[in-house]
């Protein structure tokens, strides 16, 4: 069983990539650059993977045992300031709640609320949280106050990626980890499945108001394969733009432009405005709407655009540098998202493109600290 959850990043590949191309309705094929350099990516990526499953193996087990122990006897000794956080997000989650039903699309949502720092700091804390969570055995009072912190979290963005993240994160841990049992598996994936299509009816009901459940699961299904294809032609408008001058963005991402404008003013050129517009790729030939991405930029694209070829090498090697120092230094909850980031996220989106992204790292590497801290005082 486990070893079937290796291919799923594979899988996940070749079916993204099966439905690009004209009769998917994009208006181009792919670049064969670009199937290369992401088949290159997705090798090197499961090449780095095995060598820390394999290669350090003894290591892992200790990293487990400590966050069975250590971090879950953390989160339980938190409980009641949780519960006050969540109190707190649940204000903000009614009033996201009543915009949606007053017929606010997710977009015209997200543009009305604007930045709401709480809830920015305490979204990227329990989608942190909530996987490991789940994993580990926590007593039912947690698992149920990180079930509701998850849906409060969810109703306030009216969006499904943090679903998709707790997935992703659930699989890494059982490959990373092992003990998979395929009841708990169905369960997490019905009930993250049904959470979907409640989210969507309230906070999309535009959209989604109309649809059966078996409707909405395959057009879950198709939206999830087109974040992977979308991210294939998003990624040809960064590395076919040669430019050493962005040098420090595949590694700092969001702070790199305060770097890049040492060399030269506005040498910063994945601002905001490149990250947020949208790209009009295609026309979906079932529902007639159009296919407009944004956001989704592979990883590797950008490590290309600064490098060329050895753009794809170099990524891998500063992933084994990161991996190795969170391994040393015992990052352990670090070490597992950057796991989760290098098997599935990276390859349709650069987590630390966007201020989101970048507090969502900053969060799990304020954890660790957390956690390292209460170990010693153990």
């Amino acid at each position: 069983m486990r070893f079937l959850l290796y291919l799923l990043p594979l899988i996940y590949f070749l079916f993204s990539l099966y439905t690009t191309g004209s009769s998917f309705g994009y208006f181009t094929s792919l670049e064969p650059e670009t199937i290369i350099y992401s088949s290159i990516d997705l090798l090197l990526s499961y090449a780095l993977f095995f060598y820390f499953i394999y290669g350090k193996k003894e290591k892992l087990k200790l990293l487990q045992n400590d966050l069975n122990l250590y971090f879950i006897s953390f989160i339980e000794k938190k409980w009641f300031l949780i519960s006050i956080l969540l109190i707190i997000s649940m204000f903000f989650s009614y009033k996201s709640i009543l915009l949606s039903l007053s017929g606010m699309t997710r977009e015209e949502l997200a543009t009305a609320s604007g930045v709401n720092f709480y809830m920015l700091f305490f979204s990227a804390f329990i989608k942190a949280s909530t996987p490991f969570v789940f994993y580990f055995k926590s007593s039912l009072k947690v698992k149920a106050l990180f079930l509701f912190s998850f849906v409060s979290v969810i109703v306030y963005s009216a969006s499904m990626a943090e679903m998709l993240y707790f997935m992703m994160t659930i699989l890494t841990l059982y490959s990373l980890f092992g003990g998979v049992k395929l009841k708990q598996v169905i369960l997490y994936t019905s009930s993250v499945l049904l959470l979907a299509f409640l989210v969507a009816l309230i906070g999309q009901s535009s959209r989604y108001g109309n649809m059966s459940f078996s409707h909405f699961i395959m057009s879950i299904i198709m939206k999830v394969t087109s974040y992977r294809s979308y991210s294939f032609y998003l990624s040809e408008y960064v590395y076919k733009d040669y430019d050493f001058l962005n040098v420090f963005y595949p590694f700092l991402g969001y702070l790199s432009n305060y770097f890049n404008n040492l060399f030269c003013s506005g040498c910063g050129a994945y601002g905001s405005d490149f990250v947020v517009s949208y790209r009009y790729l295609g026309v979906n030939p079932d529902y007639n709407t159009m296919y407009l991405a944004n956001v989704i930029y592979p990883w590797w694209s950008f490590f290309v655009s600064s490098f060329g070829f050895l753009g794809v090498f170099i990524k891998v090697a500063y992933n084994w540098l990161i991996l190795h120092l969170l391994l040393k230094y015992k990052f352990r909850l670090t070490f597992c998202f950057v796991i989760c980031n290098l098997l599935y996220i990276s390859q349709f989106n650069y987590f630390l493109m966007t201020l989101i992204g970048f507090v969502g790292f900053m969060i799990f590497i304020f954890m660790d600290v957390m956690l390292n801290r209460s170990i010693r005082k153990a």
